[in-house]
């Protein structure tokens, strides 16, 4: 006897109509086994190859016994998860089944994948951490680590006073660097060494940056580079110091020249040759021994002396500094009050007259005194020679001036 087309389905409960042959929901086949076997006789080959992947139950003995049919009394009962199926609905519904099924058999295929920004930050962030690693990594493998060039040293042994420091330079190298300069170029370097001794009664300090340039043929100023010491020299201490600046390899060693001084002092320049000729800038002393008479005092200048610095004080700009002794006499009966050197003391040059920067010269002369010393410091133009010493009060005190003229 015909077994009986289910009204719904026995595994889901889906509604169905005897044109179904599978659960358009759950994909059950619901043809009862007469009818299934009916319509699988009538199939072509092809059709049957193509339904192959069909489930094959055993047969129970009815249909009722082997899919037991569900309540379906109200939608209630329904899973929420089915929605009523309808014959117009019923492809759109199979693909939306399909559709849920495979989401959820692959939950990975709902992540979010990583958007182009986050992708462009996480190879930033690997090129900086393989950067690091290859910075700390590499020198230790010795690879990439930097290696000192050939060093090329010319002997000097120049000797100059600054700001009454005696600075011997004692050599000069050369190379495309130098390992021990933190700054150091690797396109050319010079090196002076040089040995300071603090010749002065104070203490004083070198400020390399400040005093220390390199000047190349042309007249180019090359500020310091790096300098391994800025001595604070006690009086009689001896230090040294290296002087690096980044001057390239095709510029040789003998055609440079250290300048010493900051920039309102008087410069020195001292060629890196050896034995240089720096005598321009030595003290330089001549005797005069000649006498001018003022206030029936008879002055008589023994020494003039010139130096680019005095007391641990470079000289300022264009300027040396001149000092003048003397052997001062009162031939009266009686004491004699002068007054201050500052007022009736001058060196002339030209139309330039300067008055004294230091003096220790008596301001009152004992009777009959004889070879009282006494002398006095003044700035003079660099280029100056012939000077005059005047002695004579401005104010007119009555008494003449007189003048020693000198060259030096």
């Amino acid at each position: 006897m015909a077994q009986a087309f289910p009204r719904n389905c026995p595994r889901c409960g889906a509604a169905t109509n005897p044109e179904q042959r599978f659960c358009g929901r759950c994909g059950l086949s619901i043809l009862p086994p007469d009818r299934a076997q009916q319509v699988f006789s009538q199939q072509t080959p092809q059709e049957a190859s193509e339904d192959s992947f069909s489930p094959v139950y055993p047969s129970p003995s009815t249909f009722e016994e082997r899919y037991p049919a569900r309540s379906l009394s109200s939608d209630a009962t329904r899973p929420a998860r089915y929605p009523a199926y309808s014959q117009d609905s019923g492809s759109a519904l199979q693909e939306d089944e399909f559709s849920q099924s495979v989401s959820r058999s692959s939950p990975s295929s709902r992540r979010r994948r990583p958007g182009l920004p986050r992708l462009l930050l996480l190879i930033v962030v690997l090129v900086l951490i393989l950067g690091v690693a290859l910075y700390f990594v590499l020198p230790l493998l010795g690879i990439g680590k930097a290696t000192q060039s050939a060093i090329s040293t010319t002997d000097l042994q120049t000797t100059i006073d600054y700001a009454g420091v005696n600075i011997t330079l004692q050599n000069v190298q050369q190379a495309r660097n130098f390992l021990d300069d933190p700054q150091s170029r690797s396109d050319g370097m010079v090196r002076v060494h040089m040995q300071e001794t603090n010749k002065s009664k104070n203490g004083t300090t070198l400020i390399y940056p400040t005093i220390a340039h390199a000047v190349l043929p042309g007249g180019k100023e090359v500020p310091l580079l790096y300098a391994s010491n800025n001595p604070k020299l006690a009086s009689g201490e001896t230090q040294s110091t290296d002087l690096d600046f980044a001057v390239p390899t095709s510029m040789k060693a003998n055609q440079i020249i250290l300048r010493l001084g900051a920039a309102d002092e008087a410069r020195m320049d001292v060629p890196l040759q050896p034995h240089a000729d720096v005598g321009k800038y030595a003290t330089k002393s001549v005797d005069v021994n000649k006498t001018a008479s003022y206030f029936s005092l008879n002055y008589e200048m023994t020494q003039a002396t010139t130096q680019w610095s005095l007391d641990g004080q470079q000289a300022p700009k264009g300027m040396r500094y001149l000092t003048l002794t003397f052997k001062i006499d009162n031939p009266l009966l009686q004491s004699v009050i002068v007054g201050s050197p500052f007022d009736y003391m001058q060196v002339k040059s030209g139309s330039q007259s300067m008055l004294p920067q230091q003096a220790n010269v008596p301001i009152t002369f004992a009777s009959h005194v004889q070879g009282q010393d006494g002398s006095a410091v003044f700035l003079v133009p660099q280029d100056t020679a012939a000077m005059s010493l005047v002695l004579g009060n401005k104010d007119s005190d009555g008494f003449d001036p007189d003048t020693v003229n000198f060259t030096i």
